[in-house]
């Protein structure tokens, strides 16, 4: 959050619409990374958690390298989005096929911060 005024003069709609995709993606990613991965390594799962870790860093950049010359900053959020969310579905997926849990609170748990913060922020722009 802190680099994106140097991409932006003023704040303009390119300059929120980088934000809300980076807001997201952030609380994708950081619920998979923060609560996921542990608990696979708690399991001893470091040849399943290690790898996909790797692979979502490796496609980041991917999708970075391809998405930034065509949009921009708006590209490197959708790149950060689209695989933080791919990174989460995996490592959901993995952990309801091998370990049965239940993982759907703490799924809509996130997207319900992610869209209260939206909406936050989508209130203060609009009433400053």
């Amino acid at each position: 959050i802190l680099i994106l005024p140097l991409f932006y003069n003023s704040f303009t709609d390119s300059f929120y619409l980088s934000l809300y995709l980076f807001i997201i993606s952030s609380s994708i990613s950081f619920s998979s990374a923060v609560l996921f991965s542990p608990y696979l390594l708690s399991k001893g799962a470091l040849k399943i958690a290690l790898p996909l870790a790797l692979l979502a860093a490796v496609s980041n950049i991917a999708g970075n390298i391809i998405l930034i010359p065509l949009y921009g900053i708006v590209g490197c959020a959708l790149a950060s989005i689209i695989f933080g969310f791919l990174y989460a579905l995996t490592l959901t997926i993995y952990i309801n096929l091998k370990y049965k849990v239940d993982l759907k609170k703490i799924l809509f748990n996130n997207l319900v911060i992610s869209i209260a913060i939206i909406l936050a922020l989508w209130c203060y722009r609009y009433f400053t």
